[in-house]
């Protein structure tokens, strides 16, 4: 009697066994057949029995059947996923990231190619996303490459150089995509992590920090620390070299920007933007003012500083010669030097001889200074007269001043005539 009974009950676990085996054997044929609403409905008959529930082929199988249907275009065309969580390939990337959390050694080489799978797929959607603007979704899905590269700390595919290529990218578009959809807290932390791999690094992580941390976030010490760095690494970097140097004009550090504006210069002098912002630099440094736009007094070394102005925006002109600020900035720099020289004259009292020659002398090298400017303010206008009706705002007053400038300087030289026609162009301007 206890044989009849012990040979029952092995006869039930047997067919028990079998027909747990039997929903995973289904769910395969059914997906063979292309019959995914059955292999799915067996496959999910496996995951609800405890003793399928947690065994990797349960998983993997479960897996095959989203991946196939992913790469199924006609089953595609016809069941557009809703949203981006319900592309199949990403609850087959779910479903194999579980198999090899239960058993990182099952189907070791098989799996791994089933996950890489996920990963360039995942890659692909990505970059897709992204070039489409679609930022968001780019965030979103190239998570998937980083967590599949990262599995078991990164040593799973430790050896796949080529994955840790399509990794690097996948992390670098992601973090781009955070940054264009203004999700500035996730792009910091990116950047930083892409700025730390010299793999990763280029000068455009670098900016993209300098952005962030100048701009969005308002964090001058990381600001100065990021700078330090790009510049170090990147120091023949035009964009970086430009960074920097807006840096020391928001910071007000005079000194420390003209030092820098000079070497830029220096390693870049047929850059007629450096020369035109070193030529500002010097000029400022020459005629500086106080906070309320009143005279200080002129420096020791002011000849010094008057002439690298001038030989800078000399520099730039022969580079762009039309250029606007260029011409415009070397008139206000004679023009600038004749008012100093006329305050100087005013200054003397002229009671003797000795003291009129003092005057005489002054007077012509103010002289010399206006005829200087002259065909600077002229270029300037001759340049900016024909839009006059269209120029921007910042054109507009560098126009207005070209002209009440020419007003004046043709008086003084008794040119009344081109002095009345400015005149007149001025006041048309009211």
């Amino acid at each position: 009697m206890k044989k009849i009974i012990l040979v029952a009950t092995f006869v039930c676990f047997c067919v028990a066994g079998w027909a747990q085996k039997q929903n995973i054997e289904s769910a395969n044929n059914y997906l063979r057949d292309g019959d995914y609403s059955h292999a799915l409905e067996y496959i999910q008959m496996a995951l609800k029995d405890p003793s399928t529930k947690d065994k990797p082929k349960t998983w993997e199988m479960q897996g095959d059947i989203y991946m196939q249907m992913n790469q199924d275009t006609a089953y595609l065309s016809k069941n557009m996923p809703r949203s981006i969580g319900d592309i199949p390939y990403r609850k087959a990337l779910k479903s194999y990231m579980k198999t090899v959390d239960l058993d990182p050694s099952y189907e070791k080489e098989t799996m791994n190619t089933k996950l890489i799978a996920c990963a360039f797929t995942g890659y692909m959607i990505g970059q897709a996303a992204y070039r489409m603007k679609g930022y968001d979704t780019a965030y979103d899905v190239l998570k998937d490459v980083i967590d599949i590269h990262e599995i078991q700390d990164g040593k799973r595919f430790a050896s796949n150089k080529k994955f840790d290529t399509v990794a690097t990218e996948a992390q670098r578009l992601r973090a781009f995509a955070a940054y264009n959809a203004n999700n500035y807290d996730d792009a910091a932390k990116l950047f930083m992590i892409l700025k730390d791999n010299p793999i990763a690094r280029d000068p455009n992580v670098y900016l993209a920090l300098i952005d962030i941390y100048g701009f969005r976030k308002k964090n001058e010490t990381a600001l100065k620390s990021i700078l330090d760095e790009a510049q170090q690494l990147y120091p023949n970097d035009k964009d970086i070299r430009t960074q920097v140097l807006n840096s020391y004009i928001t910071s007000g550090d005079q000194d420390q920007l003209i030092k820098k504006l000079q070497e830029a210069v220096d390693k870049d002098p047929n850059n007629a933007d450096l020369q035109i912002n070193l030529a500002k630099g010097y000029a400022g440094m020459a005629f500086p003012k106080d906070d309320k736009g009143k005279d200080l007094t002129k420096p020791g070394n002011y000849d010094e500083l008057v002439k690298k102005s001038e030989n800078a925006y000399l520099a730039a002109l022969k580079g762009k010669p039309d250029n606007i600020e260029s011409n415009f900035g070397l008139g206000v720099l004679y023009y600038n030097e004749a008012v100093y020289i006329n305050k100087q004259m005013n200054d003397i009292p002229g009671n003797n001889a000795s003291e009129q020659k003092q005057i005489d002398e002054l007077k012509a090298k103010r002289d010399e200074m206006f005829a200087k400017a002259v065909p600077y303010f002229e270029k300037t206008y001759n340049t900016l007269e024909p839009k006059a009706a269209k120029l921007s705002n910042e054109d507009l007053d560098t126009y207005a001043s070209t002209l009440r400038v020419l007003k004046e300087i043709y008086f003084r030289q008794n040119k009344a005539d081109k002095s009345d026609e400015m005149k007149k162009k001025l006041e048309a301007l009211k």
